[in-house]
Order: structure tokens, then sequence, then C-alpha cells
């Protein structure tokens, strides 16, 4: 692991660039004065193959975000107003939808105009990230660890005992080289959200990220393919397609057996307005506006100092101080080869001692899901008994009052 932290690692500078860093990665701002055609990636993407696994790559630095895969996942799937809402919401069905508009925030995060800082460090083996999101009424706890290196597996979950909801997922990510020098991001595996109090699970796939642009035109990510989630306790699924130019359209179903009923149907752009029809309705209604969003809060990490060997940001905490703070790319290339080196060093010693690398928070269940072998937390069982507490000590005050 990175134990070496830059001098003085009290200093505010250490820690003041992570909120910048994880600022940028909002959509609304503007990305169009950064150049994003380089000789660099030009040479590379030359050399490759159409298919070929982009995750593996040693990208350019002026495209690394500064941060790792872990926390980047982190603020793709931070807790929204409208998570936290839905342990009061009754009607299964606007739970979904309200569900479905929780993604759809988050999936804002995919949007960008340039690849400039925008691939995040490759975790490695046995990396955590933790984090917490502060909210007017409580807390969520956050933890994601990189759990395999072969395949790159990192699995992580985040919980809130007051608004009884525990989110879980294991995905190993792939990001290939697709035609026209344009490229595909997809994670794979279990992608899960419990809400306790409702004794309900929603399986969630997809969609992917498609990234445009490499080389000629128009640069970026945006949403591509389909997002499924499913409800099986209400027989309830919600289908959507995401086109290019952030259109996207879907539908709200009830499905029992062959008969699937319509519920609801939805159509726009993710950084425009998105008009919700009921079904038997023939007038539709605004129901998602990218200007009247609430996009929650940012995590709150520890500092650097703090911070175990194993952390990721006291991991790659030489690489990017170099990077955005000296802002000297050769010492900044050194810092994340030497981690990286490290890394290769210790799995290699540890295949000669015979040793088997042990996860710290999750551990293996022996259970495949989309071809990916599922890891759980590995106090699973007392946090559901923690937050199964907690929700029968508020139905027994509201019988009081």
């Amino acid at each position: 692991m990175n134990s070496q932290i830059p001098p003085n690692p009290s200093d505010p500078s250490q820690n003041s660039i992570y909120p910048k860093i994880t600022q940028s990665l909002d959509p609304r701002l503007d990305f169009n004065k950064y150049s994003d055609k380089s000789s660099a990636l030009l040479g590379l993407l030359k050399s490759m193959k159409i298919g070929a696994d982009l995750t593996k790559i040693q990208a350019p630095l002026k495209y690394i975000s500064g941060i790792s895969g872990l926390e980047a996942k982190a603020l793709w799937t931070r807790p929204t107003p409208y998570l936290l809402s839905l342990y009061t919401i009754e009607d299964p069905v606007i739970r979904i939808q309200t569900l479905l508009n929780h993604i759809l925030v988050n999936l804002n995060s995919s949007i960008r105009d340039t690849f400039v800082h925008s691939k995040p460090y490759n975790p490695i083996l046995g990396e955590v990230f933790r984090c917490t999101f502060e909210h007017e009424d409580s807390t969520t706890e956050y933890i994601a660890e990189q759990v395999s290196h072969h395949p790159p597996m990192s699995a992580d979950l985040s919980y809130n005992i007051k608004h009884q909801f525990i989110h879980e997922s294991c995905s190993v990510m792939k990001m290939i080289l697709t035609g026209g020098f344009n490229c595909a991001f997809k994670m794979s595996g279990v992608n899960n959200l419990y809400l306790i109090n409702h004794d309900e699970k929603y399986e969630m796939d997809g969609p992917g990220v498609r990234g445009f642009g490499l080389l000629f035109g128009s640069a970026g990510f945006e949403p591509a393919g389909e997002l499924i989630i499913k409800n099986t306790k209400h027989n309830l699924r919600c289908k959507v397609k995401f086109g290019k130019k952030l259109k996207m359209e879907g539908k709200i179903q009830r499905i029992e057996g062959k008969k699937k009923t319509l519920l609801r149907s939805f159509k726009g752009t993710m950084l425009g307005k998105i008009e919700m029809t009921e079904a038997g309705e023939s007038t539709s209604s605004v129901w998602y506006d990218v200007d009247k969003l609430n996009w929650g809060t940012a995590p709150k990490v520890r500092g650097i100092e703090e911070q175990e060997e194993n952390e990721s940001r006291r991991v790659w905490h030489s690489a990017t101080h170099e990077l955005f703070v000296n802002k000297d790319e050769d010492a900044a290339q050194k810092a994340k080869a030497d981690i990286e080196q490290r890394q290769r060093d210790i799995a290699k010693k540890r295949k000669e001692e015979g040793v088997e690398f042990e996860q710290q928070f999750f551990k293996k269940t022996g259970e495949q899901v989309n071809g990916v072998t599922v890891f759980k937390y590995k106090n699973w069982d007392d946090l559901i008994r923690e937050i199964s507490e907690k929700n029968e000590e508020e139905a027994e005050d509201e019988e009081m009052d």
C-alpha cells in the first residue's frame, strides 16, 4: 500500500483539492473550454483494436480525475432526497417512480462534454473508500472495497438507519473501444436496494455509459442502453431506454405472468425536462426538470492524515497532489507508477508465500449473478437487525402517540 504522504499532511492544502475535484463531476458546469484531442490519445487509440478493454490502458494524465474508482462510485450512487423519501411513500408505484427519479439524478454524474479529468484511478486490491452523507435528520454511511483484481471487482454498501434503506452492489467494471473511436462503459453484477420498513427489494441493472468523439467531433459521455428496475413483491418493472443526445423514454408496468399492464410512460431529455403520462390519460405533465432537481449533499471524507494506508485518498494522494496541487505531470506519473508497482510487488510476495488475499469488509458468497461472483457485507445480519429494531421502535412510538 502507499503510505507516503507529501510533507505536512495536516496542511489544509493536502485535503482542500478533493472538494474541487468532486465538484467538477457536476454535469451542469461548462467544460467546453477544455481541448480534448491530443497526439498522446491518438497514438494510444491507433494501437488498439475494436473491443479492447480501456480500463487497462495508461491514460494520459490530463484525463485522470484525481480520485479512485471507488470514490467515483460513491458519487454516482449518492443518497439523494428522492431516495431518502422512499420510506414514507405508501404507494408502491409512486415508490418505484421516485426511485427512478433518484437514479436519473445520479446518472447526471455520467454526463460530461469533455474527457479531461474524467477517468478515475483503477483501485488496487484491498483498497477501501469510506465516507458519510450528512442530512438534516440523519446520516448515510458508505463503504466500498476493491475485492478482486482479476477481474477488477468492487463491492460497496450504503445505508441509512432512520430512512430504512440499504443499497448494495458488487460489480465488474469494463470500458471497451467501439467503432468510430467511441467507447462503451458497463458495470455487470449485483445492484440491489432494500427498503426495510416496506420489506422490499429492488433489483437494478444498467444503464451503461457511451463515450463519443474520442478523436473527432464533439466529445463527451452520456447514459446509453437500458435501465431496468424490478420489484417482484408488487410485480412492478420500470424499463428506460437511453438514446443519443441525452434522449430517454420508458415505462412502468405491472407484470403478472404473461400479462403486462402499463401504469406510467415518460419521455424527454436528461439535461432538460421529462414528461410523465399516466395510463389512460391523454395529457402529460412535467415530472423531471433538471433545473429544479434536488441534488443532495456532498460526501464527507476524513482527512488524509486520519486515513488508514489502504483508504483511497491516502493510496493515491501522492499522485493527486503532484497533479492538481504542484501541477507536475512528470512527478504525478512517477507517483502513480510507484503505487501500481508496489501493488504488483505485494501480489507477487503473497503468491510466493502461498497467502490468499482476505477482504476486509466483504465476503465471497459463492453465488454468481450475470457471471460475476457475489460478495456480501460481512456484518449484513447485524445491520439488518439494527435497522429492523429502529423500525419497530418508531412503530411503537406512533402507537403511543
